[in-house]
Order: structure tokens, then C-alpha cells, then sequence
């Protein structure tokens, strides 16, 4: 058990540990069983049409009817429709399972052979081969049609997606509503940990350290990561607030000591702007300073860099201590280091939550 754990420490530190050497002490008959599932949706099919208001669930129901059709126009291209060794992956298997997708991604219909001998040349199909191919919870059923698991599709596009899209893409992976969720760090650090080494088995290794549970979309994820960037201390994620009423708000991002808070206003709220406003004025007369977020703050470096400053002078006013504005901000991967002090705490904190779930 002890070395078991000792290894652990290693594939989260630095790199990745030979293929079974992990997690044999832990039952394997079944990948999602165990208490680190117990907050994962029961199914991946979103059975019922969600109403548009319910902006993040009908994206994914939507998302995963697309995809179903292109499987089902691909079944009839095969065998007559014989899909039994074929495995949906990358994009197609991030459609399926409804996630948001960290920017654009290529519209081609992507699977996935065990076998060499199982490669097939389709028009506009991309069929990859993948030696993890079937590494024990490396494949689902998403409405009878074999789909790579969320673990899988997050090793095969760590080597298509700059290292920010791939933290963005497991902060998907892991958000807030439970409907939605498809895994947990845990399971994601423990599949990693059981595949052979893979082309960009390294930047899961780095994007590990950044990705957060609990999220609610791609561009928050984009903003956290710039304020770590030019220097701030990490933001609570989706931090909740409680009213004398019992009813709940979140804000997408939020230093809570000092009542300073982020919302990432997406082009989609623009129809939600009294119940947006209920949030704002609620956090407001409870002593929040609210710092509303929009595309042009993110991606344009001018915009940006008054954004953040803004949000550095609310901490410092606040009372914050050693808040201090890198003129030049750290890439993604120099955040992600691990020797980095910006990152040191968390990487030390996050190595002792879980080998207490090892331990467990």
C-alpha cells in the first residue's frame, strides 16, 4: 500500500508509471464503482429534451443528438451497419457525451480500433489506433453505440490541444451539475496512471495540476487560468453563497476572505439579465465586490490586463498581502510546473487529498 502510493506521488509530480503498476490493490471489475463515483451521473444518455432555458444541459443534449445521427449515418456505411469493433473517440466521443468542447474542434467523425488490423479507410472518417485502446475503463456505452470513456478522450486529445484547451476540456469533463459530470480528478489521475506511456501522457501530466471540479464552463476556465498567469492567488471556483432564505447563488469565481467575486458573461446570458441582476444585487448588499467578465477581457491583452489589475486592487484594498501583477505573464506550462511557488501549495495540497482517497 505504501508503495503503491509512493508511485502515485511520482505520476503526479512528474511523469507516468508502466502500464498496471497502479491501482491493483483497488478492485478493478468494474472502473465507476467505489465512493470516488458516487457523484457521477447515473447514465451518459441525456434522455429527456432539457427546456432552452437550461442553457449548459440543452448544449449537451444537443451536442449528444448530433452525434447520435452521425454514428447512426456511419453504422449504415459499415457492414450495414455493423459497428461492434468500432469505438467513437476524440471529438465525436466529446459529443457524444455531451461535454462542451474547449474551442472548435474538427467536425470529422473520429473512432477508435484495439487493433491494427481493424483500421479502416471511410471518406471524411479519421480512425485512429491507440494501444490503450482497452485499458480497463477505456470504453462505455453511450445509447448502445461503444464510445470511448471520458478518461480515454481526454489521453487522445492531449495530443490536438494546446495544454490551456486540455485543462479547459477536464474542467468540462468535471463540472457542477451532476447531470452533466462525467468524471472525477480521481478517476482521471488513476486511468492516466494505468495506460502505457501515450504521446501526450506529459501534458496530462501538467494539465493535472490546473484542472478544478465543480466548473461551469470552458471560458471561466480561460479567465481563471490568466489571473494565475499574471500573478493573482487562486480564485475559489463556483463558490456558494447562502441567503436568510435558504436559496443559493454562485459565483463563477471568488476570493471569499476578501469578498471579491468574477462572472463570466457569455454571449448566451444576454436573455438572463433579471435573474443575473437578482445574483448581483444579492451578492452586493452582502458586502461582494463584483467584477463582471465579457469575451474581449479574456482575449484581448490590453482589455485584460486593465481587467485583472482591477481585480488586483479590490484584493489590495480588500486587505490582501503580497498581490503583485507579473508585467509579463507566465505561460500555461510554466504555471503548470510544479517547482513554480505560484503552484507549489496546490500541487502539495492535491498529492495528500489523494492518497487519503487511496487510503481510504
Amino acid at each position: 500500500m505504501v508503495s503503491a502510493v509512493s508511485t502515485f506521488f511520482v505520476f503526479i509530480s512528474a511523469c507516468f508509471t508502466t502500464r498496471g503498476s497502479l491501482f491493483d490493490h483497488i478492485g478493478q471489475n468494474n472502473f465507476r464503482t467505489g465512493p470516488e463515483s458516487a457523484n457521477l451521473a447515473l447514465m451518459f444518455e441525456l434522455v429527456q429534451q432539457p427546456v432552452r432555458s437550461q442553457i449548459m444541459r440543452y448544449g449537451a443534449w444537443k451536442r449528444q443528438n448530433d452525434a447520435f445521427l452521425q454514428m447512426g449515418s456511419l453504422g449504415h456505411r459499415i457492414r450495414a451497419g455493423n459497428l461492434a469493433d468500432i469505438t467513437a473517440s476524440h471529438a465525436t466521443a466529446i459529443s457524444l457525451l455531451g461535454v462542451a468542447p474547449p474551442r472548435s474542434l474538427d467536425p470529422r467523425t473520429h473512432i477508435v480500433v484495439k487493433e491494427w488490423r481493424n483500421h479502416r479507410h471511410i471518406n471524411n472518417v479519421v480512425c485512429h489506433y491507440s494501444k490503450n485502446a482497452d485499458t480497463l475503463g477505456a470504453t462505455i456505452d453511450v445509447a448502445g453505440y461503444s464510445c470511448s470513456s471520458p478518461e480515454a478522450v481526454f489521453a487522445q486529445m492531449s495530443q490536438y490541444l494546446e495544454l490551456e484547451d486540455l485543462i479547459a476540456l477536464g474542467d468540462a469533463l468535471m463540472c457542477r451539475d451532476r447531470l452533466l459530470r462525467r468524471t472525477t480528478k480521481y478517476l482521471l489521475a488513476r486511468f492516466l496512471a494505468d495506460c502505457e506511456r501515450f504521446r501526450g501522457s506529459r501534458k496530462c501530466c501538467k494539465a493535472l495540476r490546473l484542472i478544478r471540479e465543480d466548473t461551469d464552463s470552458p471560458r471561466e476556465t480561460y479567465l481563471r487560468l490568466w489571473l494565475l498567469r499574471y500573478g493573482l492567488p487562486e480564485p475559489t471556483v463556483n463558490y456558494e453563497v447562502q441567503d436568510g432564505s435558504r436559496q443559493r447563488f454562485y459565483l463563477d469565481l471568488a476570493y471569499p476572505e476578501y469578498r471579491v467575486g468574477m462572472e463570466y458573461n457569455g454571449r448566451h446570458h444576454h436573455g438572463q439579465w433579471a435573474e443575473d441582476l437578482d445574483r448581483f444585487n444579492a451578492f452586493q448588499s452582502r458586502g461582494w465586490h463584483i467584477f463582471v467578465a465579457e469575451s474581449r477581457m479574456v482575449d484581448n491583452h490590453l482589455w485584460r490586463a486593465r481587467f485583472i489589475s482591477e481585480i488586483a486592487r479590490a484584493l489590495y484594498n480588500a486587505g490582501a498581502t503580497g498581490i503583485n501583477i507579473r508585467p509579463k505573464p507566465l505561460s500555461v506550462s510554466q504555471l503548470c510546473d510544479g517547482r513554480t511557488a505560484v503552484n507549489r501549495r496546490y500541487s502539495n495540497e492535491a498529492l495528500n487529498n489523494l492518497s487519503a482517497g487511496l487510503l481510504s
